[in-house]
């Protein structure tokens, strides 16, 4: 089994993880755009983590996400 153990600021957020086959992500995005600038103001980004994949399910695929987040909100 292939897994991701993902620790934010020391804290377990999710372990994921797939079986033979299948996909196992994990995704960091970082957005600053003008139009956000417009819209928000000087400081307006976007900085999210997504863990997910695809594994197999009674024969046929099916999507999974672990963790789903938006790491500039104070949580």
């Amino acid at each position: 089994m292939l897994r991701f153990e993902v620790e934010i600021n020391g804290e377990r957020s999710c372990l994921a993880g797939v079986a033979e086959f299948g996909v196992l992500t994990a995704i960091l995005s970082w957005v600053k755009i003008p139009e956000m600038i417009a819209k928000e103001g000087e400081e307006a980004r976007k900085l999210d983590l997504h863990v997910g994949g695809l594994t197999e399910n009674n024969g046929g695929e099916a999507h999974v996400t672990w963790l789903n987040r938006d790491l500039l909100c104070r949580r």
